[in-house]
């Protein structure tokens, strides 16, 4: 910066706000360029340096720093020019930007932002190059389909819904429950019996006239007890006129059966638009109301359909759990099916008189299951503990089948599976050795080594990506080395019962 256009300001590491706003206001220039080099501490706070920003702004001079890096942060912070010497500072270009972090009482600065964009532009080639690489590097996926022999063994194991890990020593293996959300209807005829009308009651009601009108009342007016029990009027009748005129009216109940032999005196509430104009009772009790007995809810109706309910949402459960296993990963443990009912609605309650009692159910069904690689780890070092270390025979993965189950619930997390297996086993197959002896050859030698290795169901497959690569991969990593039995179900879950 040259100095005929510029003050020069030296500011003490002591000076306080007030003083270096002084020594700006008697430079002798419009620019003052403040230079610091020991910092100071009034410029140390955040609001040190925002005093001194709206000082220059309200003077209308233009100030630039020169400082360490802390006190350039604060003056990046408030927009305020600055730089790291004296020799680099210019009033019409302000240093590389740099990204501050604040920290608390310090900031972290960041390189300028072009060495960053030529950092993430080195590091965006790098990883294309290595990407590149990887892709052009050949793949290799083979897969062989050994003969081999079936091995049977019973194997107990602990499957736990609180454990994360298969536990070999222990045999333990992580469990989890699969629910599935059930709602069905379900009917069966009744047995037991109800009693339902017969005869209607009969009798007759006194009206009174509460108005000075005439007052005809139809045919079917009706009146009812203050318990509810309804009766209506079996013929025309008219009230002559004049307040507390009296008329008396045969009536029948709307419904047959005993209840409606009420006493006398029982009938005093009018119902329709006379309501309010006529009063009613009847003085004699009403008769000839009869019952008899019909097919009705019994109380082992109620519970007969509650069990087969329960039987049906099992069944219902299993089957809509196993369809929603689209790969063959899981067990299912049918005989810990258990259903749980959040809310029932029989369609009549015991007592009640009708030849069928429905009932609608909402609830859940929670069935146990474990996963297929876990079983198949116990099984393994079931079997054969040591077949890496030793050479023994190897169980080939994913031909673990279960004949026959029994399972026992200990505790609400823990289930006591006794299992009796099958597993194929092939004898002296020794994944590593075989992988080191393919790396380098091209997909007929390959074949060639495994079809007189072993004898084969069917011959090796062998896909060598991308199509132009001849030879198999000399890195471990870019070798997918598959072993393919013969007792894999074909069904999207196996579902295992106890005996």
């Amino acid at each position: 910066m040259s100095e005929n256009n510029h003050a020069l300001v030296y500011v003490q590491p002591d000076d306080d706000v007030a003083t270096i706003c002084g020594k700006i206001d008697t430079a002798a220039y419009q620019r003052v360029l403040l230079v610091a080099p020991r910092g100071n501490k009034a410029l140390k706070s955040l609001l040190g340096m925002t005093i001194l920003r709206r000082h220059a702004e309200v003077t209308g001079r233009d100030i630039a720093i020169v400082s360490n890096r802390g006190m350039r942060s604060r003056a990046n912070r408030q927009g305020i020019k600055n730089f790291g010497a004296l020799r680099n500072a210019r009033f019409d270009a302000n240093p590389p930007t740099r990204l501050i972090i604040p920290m608390g009482d310090t900031d972290l600065v960041l390189p300028p932002y072009r060495a960053l964009a030529r950092f993430a532009i080195i590091t965006t080639i790098l990883v294309t190059i290595l990407a590149a690489g990887y892709l052009l590097i050949p793949s290799a996926s083979i897969t062989i389909y050994p003969e081999g022999r079936i091995v049977s063994q019973n194997l107990t194991v602990l499957a736990s819904t609180t454990d994360d890990d298969v536990n070999l020593d222990e045999m333990r293996m992580p469990a989890s429950f699969l629910e599935a959300p059930i709602e069905m209807n379900m009917a069966i005829p009744t047995t037991g019996t109800a009693s339902i009308g017969d005869a209607f009651a009969v009798g007759t009601a006194l009206f009174t006239n509460r108005s000075e009108e005439t007052l005809p009342i139809p045919k079917e007016t009706r009146v009812a007890t203050t318990d509810g029990t309804i009766f209506a009027t079996t013929e025309e009748a008219i009230l002559p006129a004049g307040n507390g005129q009296l008329l008396s009216v045969p009536i029948q109940a709307v419904r047959p059966g005993t209840k409606a032999n009420v006493g006398a005196n029982l009938v005093t509430m009018m119902q329709g638009p006379l309501q309010n104009r006529l009063g009613v009772t009847n003085p004699t009790a009403l008769s000839g109301g009869t019952d008899k007995q019909a097919q009705g809810v019994s109380g082992d109706d109620v519970a007969n359909l509650r069990a087969l309910v329960v039987e049906a949402m099992k069944a219902q459960g299993i089957r809509v759990l196993a369809e929603g296993q689209t790969t063959n990963e899981l067990y299912l443990y049918v005989d810990t099916a258990r259903s749980f009912t959040d809310e029932e609605t029989p369609s009549h309650q015991v007592g009640e008189a009708t030849p069928w009692l429905i009932m609608t159910t909402k609830g859940r069904v929670r069935i146990l299951t474990t996963k297929f690689e876990d079983l198949q780890k116990l099984a393994d070092y079931s079997l054969v503990p040591s077949a890496v270390e030793e050479g023994e025979p190897k169980v080939v993965n994913g031909t673990l089948q279960i004949v026959d189950a029994s399972i026992s619930e200990i505790d609400e997390v823990t289930t006591e599976l006794s299992l009796h297996t099958e597993m194929e086993v092939v004898d002296g197959l020794d994944e590593a050795q075989i992988v080191d002896n393919l790396k380098g050859r091209g997909a007929g030698s390959a074949k060639t080594y495994l079809e007189d290795l072993f004898p084969m169901k069917q011959a090796p497959d062998i896909d060598i990506t991308p199509g132009w690569g001849f030879d198999i991969s000399r890195f471990d990593w870019r070798i997918n080395f598959d072993v393919s039995g013969s007792l894999t179900s074909d069904d999207s879950a196996a579902e295992l019962s106890g005996t």
